[in-house]
């Protein structure tokens, strides 16, 4: 594999952007939308081995992101990165005089405009999943309604006394409704 590796790529330096990413799907859809060998494939569940889980946050100005880069963003989900909206060099720092992603007016409950209890800075999961047969690990965006459950479960496995790097996990999608009946 690392002959294939270094014919393709080369010195190539990769980053997480150059892994492939699976999103939770929407409530329309009960199954995970995956490509494989450039063909979309539906699976029941993803199964692999969890190799890392990063705190992220996303922040747009526009009510509904078109796949452009949000206007203030954390790869820690803890400070804002340099140049975000809401970061310390950022335009409206002023606003978030403490530069962290917790003080900020964003993450504050209640400043998402289309839902009263809902944050305007989306918090996720990325799941870093290795699976069988696969040289790198795809990558699982888990949205805020998933965030308490990738905590349970890593809290789980510690009650247990397993890393979650020392366990194969399965990850399936149940359908539900918020307070307002909207199906995630």
């Amino acid at each position: 594999r690392l002959e294939i590796y270094e014919d393709n790529l080369g010195d190539e330096e990769l980053s997480v952007r150059n892994f492939k990413k699976i999103k939770v799907p929407s409530g329309e859809i009960d199954s995970w939308q995956v490509t494989k060998a450039g063909k979309q494939t539906s699976e029941e569940s993803l199964t692999g081995v969890l190799i890392a889980i990063r705190k992220r946050r996303s922040y747009w100005e526009k009510e509904d992101p078109d796949g452009s880069f949000p206007d203030c963003a954390s790869s820690d989900g803890k400070t804002p990165d340099a140049g975000g909206f809401f970061a310390p060099d950022g335009p409206l720092a002023s606003r978030n005089p403490q530069g962290m992603c917790r003080t900020c007016p964003m993450a504050k409950r209640g400043s998402d405009p289309k839902s009263d209890k809902g944050q305007a800075c989306r918090e996720q999961r990325l799941l870093f999943l290795a699976q069988e047969g696969a040289f790198f690990p795809v990558i699982v965006t888990a949205p805020r309604t998933s965030v308490d459950n990738v905590v349970g479960y890593v809290m789980d496995l510690f009650e247990g006394q397993k890393a979650y790097s020392a366990v194969e996990t399965s990850l399936s999608l149940v359908k539900d409704k918020s307070s307002k009946g909207q199906t995630y």
